[in-house]
């Protein structure tokens, strides 16, 4: 079975699909599986930054075509790559990655081309609005409605899908993954000790998206009450929110307390969630959080919005407390429980670690697997 899996981009870029495509992928070639990825150019879409192509291992089954801005759309849903469409011959199975993302697009060219397709939407409900509307109208039937198969990361997706149109036959529910393996399930040994906290919140710098103007609000109130507690922030700007956060964090007076570290190698970003007391997930919306994971497996207590797939990942806030998602009181009470209560986040953080066999990426695979064979056998 040789399958090729079509995503916007892939690592080194970053974020949770880039991820999922990487870690999906190696786990079913350890499975026999031939798997090639088909992907674009870009290192990022807001702004549009391109790689400069280097030789590694990976160049003998990564294929990097062209990606361009066709549409001025937020979230990079205006790129698209028609040179995509030379690189699809051959395969058993097209796995297409994203919603309203042109490899999902792709579809309607492999039903007329009899190529099977799975599509992983990796989305979530967005904010209401008459755009998003239509957009969610649109797009499925220009899209995903000619999929075999659609994969959705969580139960929250589903049920959005199913609004959207799609057949609950035709959607199975497989989340994303973990390796365990991979990350030290103790806290680090040079955790910072005395009457200091750190909190961090790790990802895209998308103020947007992320919720990361309501977190320096929230530090802003909490400040004067809590003098030794600063805030990290982990992860490459987004369409220029560090420089406008910055600018919140100085007008607030808490400029001194939180810092951006920019991207970061993998080994030194587990170092530092590591030891971090806290770790905020303030999203306004969040198809999964794969970030919920890591700092599950290193044992760091949870504040997270109550939205998307994370009331699922934190069993409705027995692994984690969640607050009203953009509401700054409501976050700024459960971050003040959190550090309040050392001893109750603790608890949650320990029994989160019992959740995590079924976020195993060799699961996942074997699940993903299982798609494709009942695809193929049809």
């Amino acid at each position: 079975m040789k399958v090729i899996q079509v995503t916007e981009r892939y690592p080194p870029a970053v974020g949770g699909v880039e991820t999922h495509v990487l870690r999906l992928s190696q786990e079913l070639r350890k499975l026999g599986i031939e798997v090639e990825i088909l992907t674009t150019d870009l290192y990022s879409t807001v702004p549009i930054v391109r790689f400069q192509r280097t030789s590694t291992q990976e160049d003998t089954f990564v294929t990097r075509v062209a990606g361009f801005s066709f549409l001025p759309i937020p979230q990079g849903l205006g790129i698209v790559s028609p040179t995509m469409l030379r690189h699809l011959k051959g395969a058993s199975i097209i796995h297409a990655h994203g919603y309203g993302h042109f490899p999902t697009y792709l579809t309607n060219f492999c039903r007329i081309a009899k190529l099977p397709v799975v599509v992983t939407t990796h989305s979530d409900a967005g904010r209401p609005s008459i755009r998003k509307t239509v957009f969610d109208i649109v797009v499925p039937r220009l899209s995903i409605k000619f999929a075999q198969k659609i994969i959705a990361v969580s139960n929250h997706e589903k049920e959005v899908l199913i609004r959207r149109g799609i057949s609950p036959d035709k959607i199975s529910v497989i989340p994303n993954g973990i390796d365990v393996g991979e990350i030290s399930l103790g806290r680090a040994n040079s955790r910072k000790r005395g009457n200091g906290k750190t909190a961090i919140y790790s990802g895209r710098i998308d103020s947007e998206q992320k919720g990361l103007d309501l977190l320096i609000e929230a530090f802003g109130h909490l400040a004067s009450s809590n003098p030794g507690l600063d805030l990290v922030l982990m992860g490459p700007d987004w369409n220029g929110s560090t420089r406008r956060l910055k600018e919140l964090s100085a007008k607030l007076g808490i400029g001194g307390k939180v810092r951006f570290t920019g991207f970061l190698e993998r080994q030194e970003y587990l170092q530092i969630l590591r030891s971090a007391d806290l770790f905020i997930l303030p999203s306004r919306f969040e198809p999964f959080g794969i970030v919920l994971l890591e700092a599950i497996a290193l044992g760091v207590p949870i504040v997270a919005s109550n939205i998307g797939a994370i009331p699922e990942i934190l069993e409705g806030g027995k692994f984690g407390l969640m607050f009203d998602s953009g509401d700054v009181n409501s976050l700024v009470q459960r971050i003040q429980e959190a550090i309040s209560d050392e001893k109750g986040a603790a608890m949650r953080a320990e029994d989160a670690k019992s959740s995590l066999n079924k976020y195993a990426w060799a699961n996942v695979a074997k699940d993903t697997l299982r798609v494709y064979r009942e695809v193929l056998s049809k």
